[in-house]
């Protein structure tokens, strides 16, 4: 009888997983036990229990030298790794399938074209209203910075040191719709609406001088506004915009 007979399909496959488990707790490697491997009225089977017997069969694949307890340890670590490739292959049968409606709720990103901004609109009149209530207390008096960064101004990027703003670094305007509605205000991100989104990224955009303080930015107007480090980027992507 073969010394690496399996008890359940997926346990000689195992084997080399319970040496590892043996050979961590000081024991010789079960492939340097060869000596009376196929003997089985050899030392190994007259040194194992009755119960190791009825565990592993007349010839296991176990040496001689480890404790009931410690055998049949090795046993279940084997037989539960056969046991878990056997679940994995067939799939842990839980949840359930996403419907298009419920991946829409989180599927917010909006790439340089504008592809996907909402319906909505919002003036740089409207967006300082807001911006006093919800975003003061943290980027200060007309958005020159407090406890955190400021939102206009920065001169020129020169080196990796250089402070980045919306007006010298970030390359498209739909970025700064995308980050203000996932992400502000910081206590309450996305707890804002689309038009009040659009009301702070005109608002910001107009204390940089990037648009005009009576413009309207909405799905049509904001993608085309060209911000001044547009080209300071290389496209990955470049088919995609």
């Amino acid at each position: 009888m073969s010394t690496h007979r399996s008890v359940l399909p997926g346990v000689k496959i195992c084997a080399a997983w319970a040496n590892f488990w043996i050979s961590q707790r000081g024991g010789p490697a079960l492939s340097s036990l060869s000596k009376g491997a196929e003997d089985t009225e050899g030392e190994f089977e007259v040194k194992k229990s009755p119960r190791t017997r009825r565990l592993c069969g007349k010839s296991s694949f176990l040496p001689f030298w480890l404790t009931d307890r410690v055998r049949l340890s090795a046993i279940m670590f084997a037989l539960s790794l056969g046991l878990g490739v056997a679940i994995a292959a067939e799939g842990p049968g839980l949840g359930k399938p996403v419907a298009e409606s419920d991946l829409k709720a989180w599927d917010i990103s909006i790439p340089p074209d504008g592809t996907g901004l909402p319906p909505g609109s919002g003036t740089p009149a409207q967006g300082a209203k807001i911006y006093v209530m919800k975003c003061l207390a943290c980027h200060g008096e007309n958005a020159k910075g407090g406890i955190n960064a400021a939102l206009v101004g920065g001169a020129p990027i020169t080196g990796v040191d250089s402070q980045k703003t919306i007006a010298n670094f970030w390359p498209y305007a739909t970025t700064v719709f995308d980050y203000i509605r996932r992400a502000m205000p910081w206590q309450q991100p996305r707890s804002l609406t689309d038009e009040e989104v659009y009301a702070l990224t005109a608002y910001i955009l107009a204390l940089n001088k990037l648009i005009g303080e009576n413009d309207t930015m909405n799905a049509q107007t904001l993608p085309k506004v060209k911000m001044p480090n547009r080209d300071g980027f290389i496209i990955r992507f470049p088919d995609k915009l």
